[in-house]
């Protein structure tokens, strides 16, 4: 079964004779669509997902209303190679885009691009650099504002409601999208603030710098990175403390989703405005020895779990504890406006989970990579749970999420018959990607590549290598 056949099955399987109630002035497919796009955002930090502390009371009250994917997952820890997945509902082997030398085909389908072509208004308000437009992901945007260097939503909200007012009377699809939660945090004092305690220890108003905590690892720091000429040691009061600058960046962004929402129902679009909240990654906060690092938790679950919440107009809210991918968005999007998918799209529609309050589909593999710094090689990551394989620089890794959720027990010497299996559908799953190299392969723009060695990203700029293809010259196969 390839794969746009297994998004049909799964589409039929759950097709039911339920339809939308007429809660609004829209028809269904003439239905708005905002889609809201943090980045590094844990879904386990909000307050709808469990947490303790109030970080979220805006986005709690959009939860409210919409369906809360409490599974969902992208297909990248990396800022970049996940925004690829969610705009062409593509694997990164099919869309190409896998590092900054390389950016979206100018054919490439796009959500923006499919309902540009039928008549929508398109715009974008960006936080940029991994989303600035010479990744090729404004294809299909009318209007692409990325002109800010990791904007949160402080910068990017008033640009987008200013244009909501010039074009309400439209049918249009906005996205907004920030790093609030990305290091380095810019929210005001009194934001970053609201969680901590009394602290005196080494990272005071070092936190804030990425520069510096891109460096934090394991129980201390990378030896290049001295304090007072000593290495950092991390205590919990440490980690404590940037946890809670984390916390306090993210009330500040749900105080800005929050003018954004209002700004919907004042200018009367609420009930005729599909939205959609969700991350591009989660984030590493000690999970597995790493904090706020570049690779925001790798592969492991605390950096591809991400939040997704899908409110329709007239649905009910519910809880869905079916699996849900970042590339679901666009052919779900597509199927709630009652328009024709892309033949390519391999995510699923997800609107049968809406209409059936969260009925549980059969469980699909979660594909998810990186990139080795080291190698080149992506680092792959497989989970149908509650299993989870990882395939980092030559390693094999083996989870059962159902007794070991945080994922510390590696199990792949244990149970070498799960591992086959695994392995053996995830390569199935993989060869079955078409692949498409990546349009105008190119040398990352010079101010992108030095903010990025700022950053610690320098090791996105290693060339593409593709797991598959080089696996089948050492055994004499051709590539696709």
């Amino acid at each position: 079964m390839n794969l746009r056949s297994s998004a049909l099955f799964f589409s039929i399987l759950f097709a039911g004779t339920a339809c939308f109630a007429a809660g609004g002035a829209a028809e269904p497919g003439g239905y708005n669509v905002v889609l809201i796009l943090l980045e590094t955002l844990r879904p386990d930090h909000l307050g709808c997902y469990g947490y303790k502390r109030a970080t979220s009371p805006n986005i709690d009250k959009l939860a409210a209303e919409s369906a809360v994917f409490e599974n969902a997952f992208a297909q990248s820890s990396q800022s970049l190679i996940s925004a690829a997945s969610v705009f062409t509902g593509l694997y990164p082997p099919s869309h190409g885009v896998t590092n900054v030398n390389s950016r979206l085909a100018p054919d490439a389908a796009t959500l923006a691009g499919e309902l540009k072509k039928r008549g929508y208004a398109t715009a974008a308000y960006t936080g940029g650099f991994f989303l600035n437009r010479s990744f090729g992901l404004n294809s299909g945007f009318t209007l692409y504002d990325d002109s800010r260097d990791f904007g949160t939503l402080n910068d990017t909200v008033p640009g987008a409601l200013k244009w909501l007012r010039g074009n309400a009377e439209k049918k249009f699809f906005l996205l907004v999208h920030s790093y609030d939660a990305h290091a380095p945090y810019r929210a005001p004092a009194e934001f970053l603030n609201k969680f901590a305690g009394e602290y005196d220890g080494p990272l005071k108003g070092l936190a804030l710098d990425y520069y510096l905590a891109d460096r934090i690892h394991k129980d201390g720091l990378y030896e290049d990175f001295k304090l007072k000429k000593k290495v950092a040691a991390l205590g919990p009061a440490d980690i404590d403390h940037i946890v809670s600058q984390y916390d306090g960046a993210l009330l500040y962004a749900d105080s800005k989703a929050g003018e954004l929402l209002a700004g919907l129902e004042t200018l009367g679009l609420k009930e005729k405005t599909i939205v959609i909240f969700a991350a591009s990654a989660g984030e590493a906060l000690m999970d597995h020895g790493t904090i706020i690092s570049s690779f925001h938790g790798g592969l492991y679950d605390e950096g591809i779990r991400v939040p997704l919440l899908i409110r329709v107009p007239g649905v009910p809210a519910s809880r869905v504890k079916a699996g849900a991918q970042l590339v679901d968005i666009l052919p779900t999007v597509l199927d709630l406006l009652r328009t024709s998918v892309p033949e390519a799209a391999q995510g699923i529609s997800l609107k049968p989970a809406l209409e059936k309050d969260g009925r549980p589909a059969p469980e699909r593999l979660v594909y998810a990579q990186t990139l080795s710094l080291t190698t080149g090689e992506p680092f792959i990551g497989a989970r149908k749970y509650p299993w989870k394989l990882l395939l980092t620089d030559g390693r094999r890794e083996l989870y059962n999420l159902a007794d070991d959720p945080k994922e510390q027990k590696d199990l792949a010497g244990e149970k070498p018959d799960v591992l086959k299996s695994l392995n053996a559908e995830l390569d199935r799953l993989v060869r079955a990607m078409p692949r498409r190299k990546a349009g105008n392969y190119q040398k990352p723009l010079a101010i992108v590549s030095e903010r990025m060695k700022q950053l610690g990203y320098w090791w996105m700029e290693r060339p593409r290598v593709d797991h598959w293809d080089e696996q089948r010259r050492k055994k004499g196969g051709g590539g696709n």
